[in-house]
């Protein structure tokens, strides 16, 4: 009996770690999504971005993250202003990962950020790596830190 309900938690216990939140996928800030919904925003493009095996509408200026890869394209990290390749994307705690990226532009500047999941379709990033060659870097990335700068899925192509 010990035995069983052992397994039983073992299985729920990694079963719900494994379900946590993806960050993977294509990525625009809250305010963009919400007034290119409103269908007035004719200024805002839409694409289609394929990550894995999901295809997202992505508007214009997405942020996106790979972790995936192909055999033609390495994982990657993409932001409004850099190309980063991204090295590691490791789960520290249940809704908050590390990504691990380097400059496509200038290769010896690697540095670490958060990843936080506040829902499936909700993330905020924060700065993790203390470095500034690596901050001058990213602050070119014209990525927004914090959580009051959200952003959200984009729409899946179905």
């Amino acid at each position: 009996m010990k035995r069983l309900i052992l397994l039983m938690i073992l299985l729920t216990t990694h079963f719900g770690y494994a379900s946590d939140f993806d960050p993977n996928g294509a990525w625009t800030n809250k305010e963009v999504y919400e007034y290119w919904k409103t269908g007035k925003a004719e200024e805002i493009g839409v694409r289609p971005i394929t990550v894995g095996e999901e295809t997202y509408l992505a508007l214009t200026y997405p942020i996106v993250i790979d972790s995936y890869g192909t055999s033609v394209q390495k994982p990657f990290f993409l932001t409004v202003g850099r190309p980063w390749i991204l090295l590691d994307l490791v789960q520290e705690k249940n809704n908050r990962y590390i990504l691990k990226i380097k400059s496509k532009i200038k290769e010896n500047i690697i540095g670490e950020l958060y990843v936080n999941m506040v829902s499936a379709n909700e993330l905020y990033f924060e700065q993790k790596t203390i470095n500034e060659s690596f901050f001058k870097e990213l602050d070119l990335s014209l990525l927004d830190f914090g959580k009051e700068n959200m952003y959200v899925l984009c729409d899946k192509v179905k």
